[in-house]
């Protein structure tokens, strides 16, 4: 399930847009305002530096990539699906816009490079992953009741199921790969642009393949979270 995106098949009003980039850009607007209210300038600059590219080790990258593609692209099949879109320009184009404008630069900021560490320092990582989930969740609620946005189609415990489940893969990947600010906004976009490549199953006024794409979404958050429990992970540090 998409967390952040509109389905392009319905107009969207200037009321819709501006509410949109309003709650689009909150998350980030407000990581910014509270570093510069508990830290010195550099703490700013130093947040901002790690959204810029970075090394991130090749299984991580390739996770990065994956996951969104295959968990919804599965999913979309299983729902019936039929007509992917894999017009390497429409992809570069949506992955553009999707990334400056679509959630990933308007929210990561808030969600994993300030709010994240934050909760781990006190609770740990599955705990921290979870409960960022639920309100990074609930940070999209309202859009239920627009119409023109792939929440409006999809029950309400659905969405929650798949960006809570997403919330914790990404918490994992975010640690093993040192704390990469860069590699959650990859990551992000890439979950969001899947509703280019893989569109929206409609059925009984639902998105089936959403429906389909969460209990994939959980069914890899578990696996991380068993096998992270027998792993030999990097424990969570500080970025620097």
């Amino acid at each position: 399930m998409q967390p952040l995106h509109y389905n392009t098949r319905f107009p969207l009003s200037a009321s819709l847009l501006r509410w949109s980039y309003s709650g689009r850009f909150g998350p980030t607007l407000a990581a910014f305002f509270l570093t510069a209210r508990e830290g010195e300038r550099r703490a700013v600059i130093r947040l901002a530096k790690r959204g810029l590219p970075s090394r991130i080790r090749l299984p991580f990258l390739l996770l990065i990539v994956t996951i969104p593609l295959a968990v919804n692209g599965i999913g979309y099949f299983v729902a019936g699906g039929q007509h992917p879109n894999f017009s390497p320009l429409t992809i570069l184009e949506t992955f553009i816009l999707y990334y400056f404008l679509g959630g990933s630069v308007g929210e990561e900021f808030g969600w994993r490079g300030y709010a994240l560490d934050r909760l781990q320092q006190r609770w740990g990582w599955l705990p921290s992953a979870l409960l960022l989930g639920v309100i990074w969740s609930a940070w999209h609620y309202p859009l239920k009741f627009l119409s023109g946005t792939t929440q409006s189609e999809t029950p309400q415990w659905i969405f929650f199921l798949s960006t809570t489940s997403l919330a914790v893969i990404m918490s994992w990947v975010y640690n093993n790969s040192a704390c990469s600010l860069f590699g959650m906004l990859l990551l992000h976009t890439f979950e969001n642009i899947t509703v280019v490549i893989v569109p929206p199953v409609i059925a009984g006024g639902i998105d089936r393949a959403a429906y389909y794409g969460a209990f994939l979404m959980a069914g890899v958050a578990l696996i991380i979270v068993v096998g992270s429990r027998h792993s030999r992970s990097s424990p969570y540090s500080w970025p620097k």
